[in-house]
């Protein structure tokens, strides 16, 4: 179990967060009062359901996404919370929104089972049946239910729906009320509909044909989504991270694009709470003055400024934290386990965010892991060991936990049967392109992302689609470029061409005759470009801490990323940016990636081999490097029964698989085959 003081990295879809509801309260209550303003006007029609902006802006570290986890927390499933970051380099567009929505509402809804998606159908389901239970209850209901008394009542519910707002889309409606009592692989297939990807024949024909959302299905999709989520469960959009607007190149035009989007969601979907998040300095200094005043009648029509905890919550947060001790471990009245004269050097700091008063509460509560193989190592003559965090060790902290997040981004892409989006592929890209200094900028042909790289002049293809007729028509385009030779398609390896795609391949083998290049994207290198896009973007926004809590500076992240991170010699970043020929690199002229080659025989482990398999090892394989005691904290997350000394023994049994500087910092050492 997580201790109260392991929670510097909140997570927006978490619960289990400690909250002090006096801070920033006039946000969050004007949200509460938003979404209880559009349930009660749902049911009485068009003239009275409208959406509302909300704009809060503050420093770093003043608790923006604490407040996402609050009103989610308080409104259980009475409410559906969407989250969108800005992708760098990409416009945002209703589309994308959409996609968004619709892939925050499969996280359940807090303090349930249940995901966001069930609990709006079943709400919309239960105000037409006049059931008075919960979502939770009805859904389970309905799934007993006989399929077609199911049905009669989807049909009252569109019949209803669409008297009281004509505009609803009710192909639309109706599958999105199917879908929650839908078998899994059908139900995957009917997400991908709803949120406005495209489908292959598989998944078109598991919904009974029909095509994939066009453009000008979209907006109709949107107001039917926000409606029906109206009636029960509101939809909250929260725009975060939106400092990220602000980049070198371009920023005009995305920072109009997003002005266009807000006032387009504002003025034609009904029934949304939309809430942005962005630092103050930035909007003020580089976002508000390129925003032309029609779109900040919307954007900011209701503003809110955010502020670092008073000296009084600061002491209200410690008070929540230590009562989250086990009752064993608390003893003398507060502050203890704490001086009054730590207490009152925290109450009195001039900067004190959240996240640094619970690092600073954490150091001094839990005393340093110093084990007998750091000892036996220290250096002679009483030199000084280093500091237990030197700020590369922390980016390199940091980096494995965004590196992490990739890795499960990536496995739930996988899990749907899918490839990312060709716009999160393509904005990862431009973070790449932009730390070689390649100039790069992203425009579409209708069918395909590009991403231009000016200095070299290369064009980089996004090839995602899922349909053949789209991937054919993508490699026609590329033919019908002014210069197919400085043209290359990326698409992922794992959405390698069927062999059923025969004009498809014959395209590709057209394009490679021309000089055409390929990349195929292997899982790694897909999981490594998205983890960089989110570090950046990270720390663009000051949200990248230091061993004490501190904000990091874009430019010391953005250095160590170009001097440590070595992500120029990823194979898939050599082959896309920087044109390697075929002897070096990836970048192939064949359309379909060659089949792996057989694994060999797994070697018997050498002897010693189970001290590596402990907890303890596991956890600083996948560190490499880290403080002991940070080091106690990730293991106690895949151990909750792990003690300072069990960690101690464990790494003083791995011998020469762990190297030591000084009495703090460990890392693994590979061993040699």
């Amino acid at each position: 179990m997580r201790g109260p003081f392991d929670f510097e990295h909140a997570d927006p879809w978490s619960s289990d967060v400690v909250d002090v509801e006096s801070l920033n309260a006039q946000l969050s209550d004007a949200v509460l009062s938003r979404i209880e303003e559009v349930r009660r006007a749902a049911p009485l029609g068009p003239r009275e359901l409208g959406s509302s902006t909300l704009l809060g802006l503050g420093p770093a570290g003043s608790g923006k996404t604490h407040l996402f986890v609050r009103v989610r927390r308080r409104l259980g499933p009475r409410a559906a919370f969407v989250l969108v970051r800005p992708e760098i380099g990409i416009e945002a567009t209703p589309r994308h929104v959409l996609t968004q929505i619709v892939d925050s509402l499969q996280h359940p809804a807090s303090g349930t089972t249940d995901r966001q998606l069930d609990v709006i159908a079943a709400s919309m389901l239960a105000a037409v049946s006049g059931e008075r239970v919960g979502p939770h209850v009805l859904i389970e209901q309905l799934r007993q239910r006989d399929e077609r008394l199911r049905e009669d009542l989807i049909e009252r519910a569109t019949a209803h729906l669409e008297a009281l707002y004509p505009e609803v889309w009710t192909d639309y409606l109706e599958r999105l009320l199917r879908a929650p009592f839908l078998p899994a692989p059908d139900r995957r297939a009917a997400n991908a509909w709803l949120a406005g990807r495209e489908m292959n024949d598989v998944q078109l024909s598991r919904l009974g044909g029909g095509a994939s959302l066009t453009e000008a299905d979209v907006l109709p999709a949107l107001r039917t989504l926000a409606v029906v989520a109206a009636h029960g469960s509101p939809i909250v959009l929260v725009f975060d991270q939106l400092e990220n607007l602000v980049t070198t190149e371009h920023q005009s035009s995305r920072i109009a694009a997003h002005g266009n989007l807000i006032s387009e969601l504002h003025d034609s979907v009904r029934g949304l709470v939309i809430v942005q998040l962005a630092l103050d300095a930035e909007w003020d200094r580089n976002i508000r003055p390129k925003l032309a005043a029609s779109h900040r009648s919307r954007v900011e029509s209701k503003l809110f400024e955010l502020s670092l905890p008073t000296p009084d919550q600061r002491e209200e947060l410690v008070r929540a934290w230590l009562g989250r001790l086990p009752e064993a471990e608390r003893g003398e009245p507060f502050p203890w386990p704490f001086t009054p004269e730590q207490l009152q050097a925290w109450r009195r700091a001039t900067v004190m965010t959240p996240r640094m008063l619970m690092i600073a509460c954490r150091e001094a509560l839990q005393p340093s892991l110093a084990p007998a193989a750091a000892r036996a190592n220290e250096p002679a003559g009483g030199a000084e060991a280093p500091p237990s965090t030197s700020i590369e060790d922390r980016l390199s902290e940091l980096w494995a936990l965004h590196l992490a997040r990739g890795r499960a981004e990536l496995q739930d892409v996988a899990s749907d049967g899918r490839g990312l989006d060709a716009e999160r592929l393509a904005s990862a890209l431009m973070v790449a392109a932009d730390l070689a200094d390649l100039e790069p900028s992203t425009t579409t042909d209708r069918v395909t992302r590009i991403v231009t790289l000016q200095r070299p002049g290369r064009q980089l293809r996004i090839v995602q689609h899922a349909h053949p007729r789209s991937v054919a028509a993508a490699l026609q385009h590329a033919a019908a470029a002014e210069d197919p030779a400085r043209s290359v398609v990326v698409r992922e390896h794992t959405l390698a061409f069927s062999p059923t795609w025969t004009k498809v391949d014959e395209y590709a083998r057209e394009l490679g005759a021309r000089g055409v290049g390929w990349v195929w994207l292997a899982a790694e290198d897909a999981t490594r470009l998205v983890a960089l896009h989110d570090f950046l973007a990270a720390g663009r926004s000051q949200d990248l801490a230091g061993s004490d809590g501190r904000p990091l500076d874009f430019a010391v992240v953005e250095r160590w990323v170009k001097q440590d991170l070595d992500w120029q010699s990823w194979p898939g970043v050599r082959s896309a940016l920087f044109g390697l020929d075929r002897e070096d690199a990836s970048v192939e002229h064949e359309p379909v990636p060659p089949a792996p080659a057989p694994r060999p025989p797994t070697p018997k482990p050498p002897p010693g081999a189970d001290s590596l398999r402990t907890p303890t090892l596991v956890v600083l394989r996948r560190l490499r490097v880290a403080s002991v005691d940070r080091l106690l904290r990730e293991v106690r997350h895949v151990d909750p029964g792990a003690t300072a000394t069990s960690v101690s023994h464990e790494l003083a049994q791995a011998g020469s698989a762990v190297a030591w500087y000084g009495r703090r910092l460990c890392v693994f050492v590979e061993r040699e085959p």
